[in-house]
């Protein structure tokens, strides 16, 4: 089989999907083979991938569920295959907790799923308060 990646994301305000076509551009630059799914689009057969990247970013403190559904369906195969998740969210700005052993968004993630990928990182997310709505700028 050839070596192909898949990348599938999940984002609200577009920065996990700049952090995955990045990945998807450099990819391709190395000319490794990949595709970029997001998690609301995504329906290949997950025996193409050899490798699996899940990008997620927070909401009023929780990843999407489509990304929860996904993981609990599929954690058997994902088991066989190379896999890496990562988070982003605001908390991850702070020094204390910008790494997967400290952002707790990450870690009630992981323990919540009881799925350990190969590989887990997070990163801050961008805090753009004039492209929000009035409920979401008021929400804290």
């Amino acid at each position: 089989m050839e070596r192909k990646i898949g990348i599938i994301y999940s984002s609200i305000d577009g920065q996990t999907k700049k952090i995955c076509e990045e990945l998807s551009a450099h990819f391709k630059k190395e000319q490794i083979k990949s595709a970029l799914f997001s998690i609301e689009n995504f329906n290949d057969n997950l025996s193409e991938f050899d490798t699996l990247i899940i990008g997620a970013s927070i909401r009023y403190g929780k990843h999407n569920k489509q990304i929860y559904d996904f993981i609990l369906k599929n954690k058997e195969h994902l088991k066989e295959i190379k896999t890496a998740f990562f988070s982003v969210n605001l908390v991850a700005r702070k020094e204390n907790k910008n790494s997967p052993s400290t952002n707790p968004y990450l870690i009630k993630f992981i323990k919540e799923i009881n799925w350990t990928p190969d590989l887990l990182e997070v990163f801050a997310g961008k805090l753009d308060y004039k492209s929000y709505s009035l409920i979401d700028r008021d929400y804290d």
